[in-house]
């Protein structure tokens, strides 16, 4: 999986994420663009920061429609939280 073209910004305490996605498995190829927020949470101590309440807000097709139920949306949701 390949995440290209990352924009973040910051609402309160929480981090929104949208990037382009491509993963290609054998049941074929997707693309498209993923959205996710999450809760930041700095440790003073270790002066690490966490993503804590990882949301997958959205997972969208290279149309922009809408594929959070399908086959490959939840592989492809299953793959970014590997990675992230």
């Amino acid at each position: 999986m390949d995440l290209k073209s990352p924009v973040m910004s910051f609402a309160g305490d929480r981090l929104y994420f949208t990037a382009d996605y491509d993963v290609s498995l054998l049941a074929g190829k997707s693309e498209g663009k993923v959205f996710l927020n999450s809760q930041v949470k700095f440790d003073p101590k270790t002066n690490k920061v966490y993503l804590v309440d990882l949301d997958v807000t959205k997972v969208t097709d290279e149309k922009g429609n809408k594929i959070d139920d399908s086959v490959m949306a939840k592989i492809t949701e299953k793959r970014l939280f590997q990675i992230i």
